[in-house]
């Protein structure tokens, strides 16, 4: 059974995915959860809170949904697009994912909050770790050049970068972009 705070959070995600991140307020989203304020506060300290848990449990799905799939996969090229498939595979819950994640970012980007910080460190410490392991073996293989793993950064930034640039301009194919970025990459760093 799920825990109370996950059910929230599901329940929080099917609202966003109706009605956006960007004019969130509290009092439609406690209509559309059945809750009162104090119920809501007793296992969230702030909308804020709740937002990043919120993150915090889509980029932890993903990675378990997605950890044995890039340990079978033959491929820098296979590991990249499974790890990055939010922003590659075009279906109709990647399009929620990544407009509620731009919203994310535009809304708190330059947000000194405790709990958007975390998020950040934590998306960051994720995702580096799986393109360390993802880089490592690579060059253990003999496939990629021994200083690749100096370019996980590079990898993540232009990820989110190239996402941020396709909410600005809608004629930007972030999927089709991206594996652009991907060819290129994994050229420049292959023995």
């Amino acid at each position: 059974m799920l825990s109370k705070r996950l059910k929230i959070i599901n329940n929080t995600y099917e609202y966003l995915s109706i009605n956006g991140l960007k004019d969130l307020t509290m009092n439609p989203l406690l209509k559309y959860l059945n809750m009162s304020k104090g119920s809501f506060y007793h296992y969230f300290k702030s909308k804020d809170e709740l937002i990043s848990n919120l993150f915090f449990t889509i980029l932890d799905v993903h990675i378990i949904e997605n950890k044995s799939k890039i340990e079978d996969s033959n491929s820098l090229r296979e590991k990249l697009e499974i790890l990055y498939n939010l922003y590659l595979v075009d279906t109709e819950e990647n399009k929620i994912f990544i407009d509620l994640y731009k919203d994310f970012l535009l809304t708190y980007g330059n947000n000194d909050n405790e709990f958007v910080n975390l998020y950040n460190k934590k998306y960051k410490d994720i995702f580096s770790k799986v393109l360390y392991k993802i880089i490592q073996k690579e060059i253990k293989n003999g496939v990629i050049k021994e200083d690749s793993l100096s370019t996980i950064n590079i990898v993540m930034t232009t990820a989110d970068g190239m996402m941020m640039y396709s909410s600005s301009f809608e004629e930007f194919d972030l999927s089709k972009e991206f594996s652009i970025f991907l060819d290129f990459y994994i050229e420049s760093i292959k023995i």
